[in-house]
């Protein structure tokens, strides 16, 4: 069981207003529930009503930018090496890497 600090909690809207991108309480509901870059929101429910921890936002807030710097989500699927690209051709699992526009298929005329 973990320990709630009832004098740091906030509603998603005041999260909302004190973030400087003014995010939709509904962006934080999605953070919570999808996360963002592997990394989930973590709230409290409390009569019905999702709140979170200062601390718990500002840990969100660490992660998220450590995990954009890095340009990787920490619990993502590692970029293909080529020896992976050649495992997965071999075993008919990879499409070949297409350069350029994709193609228009051509109508089929008839006459």
């Amino acid at each position: 069981m973990t320990t709630v600090d009832y004098g740091n909690l906030l509603s998603f809207g005041e999260v909302g207003r004190l973030l400087p991108s003014k995010p939709n309480p509904s962006t934080l509901w999605r953070w919570h529930v999808h996360g963002c870059y592997g990394i989930r929101l973590q709230t409290v429910l409390i009569g019905g009503r999702r709140f979170v921890e200062r601390a718990q936002l500002d840990d969100f807030v660490d992660r998220v930018t450590t995990a954009r710097e890095r340009n990787t989500a920490p619990d993502s699927v590692a970029a293909r090496t080529p020896e992976t690209e050649s495992a997965l051709a071999a075993a008919g699992l990879s499409e070949p890497k297409r350069r350029g526009r994709p193609r228009k298929a051509k109508a089929s005329v008839t006459r």
